[in-house]
């Protein structure tokens, strides 16, 4: 309680003046998480770990260029994936839990049966070229009925879709002007997100490719939402709608060839469209990843910069309804999502201390700190050198890197 009131947490000042009155802060009920299962298995870092619609598998991404399927009851390998010849970035499964898609340093996506029943299982049978560089990220349309296309986005800046039957590209998208480090659709299957370390959001339409918003967040200060209106998440709880806001604006339908376009719409230092990383220029906090709402009305978005953060959009709105705080997160791409424990909605990411923080939805308030392993972070250091030449290279890092140096000169960096 009191957690924007004058007095201070658990305060209460009578009408008369009087002096504060003490009263007991309300316990924050924790979505209890807990370690059920270690798997163990892949040779280098650990990139990505999506579990199967069902929830009885798990898939993993490394940049030991395979993906592994793991059974959740029991933490059994039931497969090794073998085909990418980089390190793996990402993986998706289709809305079946039949075929599962993995992006890959190598420039291409491949499509896996992962049906035990199938006499295909375990081999690839589709792959997705056409990438002019690593392939960041992936997702698949999993709508009833509309689970035949696969997004992808990339270095190159590019967003495509994919015909998962055919194999062909149906659309490019010229979605940003830096690496584009997230694409998930929306609930329904109708819009798809995508984000770049631009510092910008984009919806798109997936039936013509149109660009529905282009949501650009500014880097400093903001004001506050003083209406007390209410806003409805899935499952019908309220977000009440008073909160820190940074500064954003929300542009209807525009998309430009470069950054610098946007300058005059948004508030702050707008980035230099196209310019490398680590040029010591003033830019717009970099996006690592955003993630719809289960009813389609907000973003989740977490930002690399010096505080970490992770912010809930209103995607109609335009604003950010609450801010979580309290994680690291100024060097890699951290996956986020919405949960639900007894009742109660959360928001969770990773941190580069290694722990893993839930927050509860509507208060924006910590509910949990999962410990983490030391050695995370100390890797993560470790790492430091190796990311900022990843960086200069117009590509940032997941997690760990993958050496080597590619025929287009820029080395893999996979990891989380």
């Amino acid at each position: 309680g009191g957690r924007t009131g004058r007095g201070g947490p658990g305060t209460r000042v009578s009408s008369r003046g009087a002096s504060p009155h003490r009263f007991p802060t309300p316990t924050m009920s924790s979505p209890g998480f807990a370690l059920a299962r270690t798997l163990e298995g892949h040779s280098k870092s650990v990139a990505a770990v999506k579990f199967s619609p069902d929830g009885s598998r798990v898939a993993s991404a490394s940049a030991d260029k395979t993906v592994r399927l793991w059974r959740v009851a029991d933490g059994a390998q039931l497969c090794v994936l073998v085909g990418h010849e980089r390190g793996c970035s990402d993986v998706a499964w289709t809305g079946c839990g039949r075929y599962l898609a993995s992006a890959s340093d190598d420039k291409n996506l491949h499509l896996w049966d992962v049906d035990p029943s199938s006499p295909h299982h375990g081999k690839t049978v589709r792959v997705f070229a056409g990438h002019t560089s690593h392939v960041f990220c992936c997702d698949v349309n999993s709508a009833c009925g509309a689970n035949n296309v696969l997004a992808s986005g990339s270095v190159d800046e590019t967003v495509r879709l994919w015909d998962l039957r055919s194999g062909t590209c149906v659309n490019v998208l010229p979605a940003h002007s830096d690496p584009v480090t997230g694409v998930k659709f929306s609930p329904d299957g109708a819009v798809l997100a995508t984000c770049s370390y631009d510092g910008i959001t984009r919806l798109w339409s997936v039936a013509t490719g149109a660009c529905l918003r282009t949501i650009v967040l500014g880097m400093g200060g903001g004001g506050r939402v003083s209406s007390r209106g209410t806003d409805h998440l899935g499952g019908g709880r309220e977000v009440l709608s008073d909160s820190v806001v940074g500064q954003n604006r929300v542009i209807p339908g525009f998309v430009g060839n470069a950054v610098d376009d946007v300058g005059g719409f948004a508030d702050g230092v707008v980035i230099n469209g196209g310019a490398g990383w680590g040029d010591g220029g003033a830019r717009n906090a970099p996006i690592g990843c955003v993630v719809p709402s289960p009813n389609g009305r907000y973003l989740l978005a977490s930002t690399l910069d010096a505080a970490g953060s992770l912010r809930l959009w209103d995607a109609v709105g335009g604003r950010v309804v609450r801010s979580y705080a309290g994680r690291r997160g100024s060097r890699y791409c951290a996956f986020a999502a919405f949960a639900d424990a007894d009742g109660t909605s959360y928001a969770v990411c990773g941190s580069e201390d290694g722990s893993v923080l839930a927050w509860d939805l509507r208060t924006g308030e910590v509910a949990q700190r999962i410990p983490g392993s030391d050695a995370a972070w100390q890797n993560a250091r470790q790492d430091a050198k190796a990311a900022r030449e990843e960086a200069k290279a117009g590509k940032r890092p997941r997690g760990g890197e993958e050496g080597g140096d590619g025929a287009d000169g820029e080395g893999g960096a996979t990891g989380s």
